[in-house]
């Protein structure tokens, strides 16, 4: 069995990145206590080099940047006239407007290609897309949804005394070598 080998600076990018994902769950399991409501994409945008949608939550409701949603469109129906909710996309809080009480989110994976490829090329023309009948809810995984906030934060906070631990002896590691220089 082929052993991995994982350097210094990977390790402590690697558990940034974890901690990232813990701090986004956080968020979105916050949110999700709190919320009162429906919430909703109400159009699609263009965003540095990516596509981007406009929720209809924002500082009412507590939503904080880096607060993950899961989009479903319930656009289509059975035969016999049951919504559909087919998964669209998974998006990132990354703005929250104060005055208009909206966030703005970036799409960080598409469910539906067809539909966002669509979109994304009548974004090369028009400056919105009317986004199809949808609802979001703050996405987290089924394996952490048992867990509290205080589990999520305490793991978060372990994951952080591990990379502190981990950026000092690398720190310790580099004034070695530079002194034996």
């Amino acid at each position: 069995m082929e052993r991995l080998h994982y350097d210094h600076r990977q390790k402590v990018d690697t558990l940034t990145k974890l901690m990232g994902t813990f701090a986004a769950f956080e968020k979105a399991k916050c949110l999700a206590d709190t919320m009162k409501g429906s919430v909703r994409v109400v159009t699609i945008l263009p965003v540095d080099g990516g596509l981007g949608v406009m929720l209809n939550i924002g500082m009412e409701e507590h939503v904080q940047v880096g607060t993950e949603l899961l989009v479903h469109r319930i656009d289509r129906y059975t035969s016999d006239g049951q919504h559909i909710e087919e998964p669209l996309a998974l998006v990132r809080v990354t703005y929250v407007q104060a005055e208009n009480n909206c966030s703005q989110a970036v799409v960080v994976a598409r469910s539906d290609r067809e539909f966002w490829d669509q979109a994304a090329a009548r974004l090369g023309v028009q400056k919105r897309v009317e986004p199809p009948r949808n609802f979001a809810v703050p996405y987290i995984p089924p394996e952490l949804c048992s867990l509290s906030l205080e589990d999520l934060a305490m793991f978060r906070r372990y994951l952080q005394t591990i990379r502190d631990s981990l950026t000092r002896t690398g720190l310790d590691q580099t004034v070695q070598e530079e002194t034996l220089q």
